[in-house]
């Protein structure tokens, strides 16, 4: 490896040993605290790691001392095997690296793969970030004292005795001038050029070579993520269509809404509650009812029924075939035999109880003040954070427009990283010092990330209500993976995340959703919708609709609604003289009260919609066993191949020693 090259940094100050990694302490005042970091610290060079240290450069590193660590070839060899992080079949398995859509993604990823490899400081087949986690594991296995429980950097530093240990980036993430691009390049800086920015916001991501670079964790977020986005095309199509045509086609209202809307009545009329929950279901103006009627008339349509079915068989698909993604990722990865790894228990904290209060709102208003809270948040945030911006460069006092707009431009539109501090950093500023500055990845980060994907697959299969919602969540993921890409590339500590694990327990609960919701919104279809009252041909005088006038004083009687007369109904009829409501659609009357009940069509409607229920609850589970029958977890050739490798793997374990 050519140590010279300005595309790789961090070694130690012979210019030959790769800083696998960087261990941060302080000087300690308890004697105590200090003979167990010094007993950690020579148990690691007995162990056979190399170590260095170096006083901190900048003023508020003087009292920190940064220790780099580098592992012999021998070590990362031996424990590679042992810590499962030997990849046995990297040359062959790059091969395989065909991505769909390869026009639209990085261009030539494989032969980059092979070029980045090539410059690895070794051994063969282990790279850089691979390097760095078996170090790190090493540590968290090493003891600091005498008791059995006495290991694992990890304890020390949450006792403070060790501050930090981190993995540094391979160099800077920009071509530099005397650079040769085709000679010399790191991951790093393929990704800055091929993945982030807003050049490269509408192709594929370079999912492999994420995955050299931070990791299988990482690289799995981000394959889900684009794998999200790439299914939600399609929905949001169809969506925009559907919306379409309920702007521009002319509704065709059916007979409920014709007699309804046609009634010659004043437009104070009030219309009868329909439900016996009047906070649900208030007394409306007869103009009103007729409005949110023709509305629901224009949006409740054929096309829409269609649009549920096409939502539920899309998240049939979704589950299916990212289980095939999955698995052809765990493959290629090498991650078939990946063990667990403690789990993160102080990560959540219990929820607080909160009530519900149902008040009704016109869907209209609704919409609105949905539309209003969006813009005024975004407009809002916005200029909080430009004018923030502003008011810090000015205090800042440059003495040059040039670096007046360059610091407000960094704070605007971009992050800290570990190379534009050079405003307040001397150039001559260490690489580890810099990196030491930056924060650090957690599974925090992943699973927060996780949660918002799971939240917006609900959302897609919720679309019924609202067609235009893919569109809106794709539009936004658009953006949003190409800044968390930025982020985690340029503002972030290159990870070190030992669970190198998919989505787990986050597409498990997507898998519930794609079977429950559908359920959910078949229901909404059959017992909302007027789809019954359209598909069942019944002759034209049974389908009149028949209208009552009744005595609002009637509710007062009924001892049920005494007391939300008195609270909900007579606040809003206020000094009306008739104090009557008209009571449209197919009823009639309870005896000596003049209330409505439903008629006996209503219950034949509502026997017909249970079974229709029944029905679909059983085609949705057909058709997802079906779905699964017919897209096998594996393609033929994958299937072959893990057949061949796993005999050559088991040869190697039974010629080494291993029980496997």
């Amino acid at each position: 490896m050519d140590i010279e090259n300005p595309a790789f940094t961090g070694f130690f100050n012979e210019g030959q040993k790769r800083i696998d990694l960087v261990l941060v302490v302080k000087d300690m005042n308890s004697d105590e605290m200090e003979e167990i970091r010094i007993s950690f610290l020579i148990n690691a060079i007995k162990f056979g790691l190399e170590l260095e240290m170096e006083q901190g450069k900048l003023p508020e590193h003087k009292n920190l001392i940064f220790i780099k660590v580098h592992a012999p070839d021998a070590i990362i060899e031996e424990f590679g095997l042992y810590f499962n992080e030997r990849k046995f079949f990297k040359e062959s398995h790059v091969e395989f690296i065909n991505p769909f859509f390869n026009f639209l993604g990085m261009q030539h990823e494989r032969e980059l793969i092979k070029i980045i490899r090539n410059v690895y400081p070794g051994p063969a087949n282990y790279s850089t970030l691979e390097r760095s986690k078996i170090v790190y594991q090493i540590l968290l296995h090493l003891q600091f004292g005498q008791y059995e429980n006495h290991f694992g950097i990890n304890k020390l530093i949450r006792r403070k005795i060790i501050l930090d240990a981190f993995a540094l980036h391979d160099g800077p993430y920009f071509i530099q001038s005397k650079q040769e691009p085709r000679k010399y390049v790191n991951a790093r800086q393929v990704l800055f050029y091929n993945w982030t920015g807003v050049t490269n916001i509408w192709k594929m991501q370079p999912i492999h070579m994420i995955q050299e670079y931070l990791g299988e964790r990482i690289a799995f977020f981000f394959a889900y993520y684009e794998y999200l986005n790439i299914m939600l095309i399609i929905i949001s199509a169809v969506g925009v269509w559907i919306a379409s045509a309920h702007y521009f086609e002319k509704p065709q209202y059916d007979i409920f809404t014709k007699a309804v809307c046609s009634l010659n009545e004043k437009p104070d009329d009030i219309v009868c509650s329909e439900c016996r929950n009047f906070t649900i279901c208030p007394f409306l103006k007869h103009t009103v009812y007729c409005k949110e009627l023709k509305f629901i008339n224009r949006i409740d349509t054929e096309k829409m029924h269609f649009y549920a079915f096409l939502v539920a068989f899309w998240g049939l698909i979704y589950v299916a075939l990212w289980k095939r993604r999955e698995r052809y990722l765990l493959w290629i990865w090498e991650l078939n035999e990946k063990p667990d790894y403690e789990a993160h228990t102080n990560m959540y904290k219990k929820a607080k109880r909160t009530g519900l209060y149902l008040e009704y709102q016109s869907i209209f208003i609704r919409i609105i003040r949905g539309l209003i809270l969006l813009s005024t948040a975004a407009i809002f945030g916005v200029w909080i954070a430009t004018t923030i911006s502003h008011v810090l460069t000015k205090f800042e006092k440059h003495k040059t427009f040039r670096s007046y707009d360059r610091s407000l431009a960094i704070k605007i539109y971009a992050q800290t990283t570990d190379y534009n501090q050079a405003r307040i950093l001397d150039i001559n500023t260490p690489c580890w010092e810099r990196e030491y500055k930056l924060p650090n990845v957690t599974e925090t980060f992943i699973h927060n990330n996780y949660s918002a994907i799971a939240i917006q697959f609900a959302l897609a299969l919720f679309s019924c209500a609202f067609p235009l919602t893919p569109l809106i969540i794709l539009l936004i993921n658009i953006w949003d993976i190409r800044h968390k890409a930025r982020k985690l590339l340029l503002g972030h500590r290159r990870p070190l995340l030992l669970n190198a694990s998919g989505p787990n327990i986050w597409h498990y609960l997507i898998f519930v959703s794609a079977h429950v919701i559908p359920l959910f919104n078949v229901a909404v279809i059959i017992f909302q919708s007027r789809l019954l009252r359209r598909s069942l041909k019944y002759p034209m005088s049974n389908m009149e609709v028949r209208f009552g006038v009744i005595s609002i004083h009637a509710f007062e009687d009924y001892k049920e609604y005494a007391e939300l007369y008195k609270k909900l109904i007579k606040p809003h009829i206020g000094s009306w003289e008739k104090h009557k409501c008209i009571t449209p659609g197919e009823w009639i009357d309870i005896e000596g009260n003049n209330l409505k009940e439903p008629s006996q069509r209503w219950w034949f409607l509502r026997s017909f919609a249970l079974e229709l229920m029944l029905i679909c609850e059983g085609t949705l589970l057909l058709m997802s066993l079906w779905i699964h029958f017919l897209l096998p977890p594996d393609s033929q050739d994958i299937q072959e191949t893990k057949k061949i490798e796993n005999k050559i793997k088991q040869k190697f374990y039974i010629r080494e020693g291993f029980a496997k």
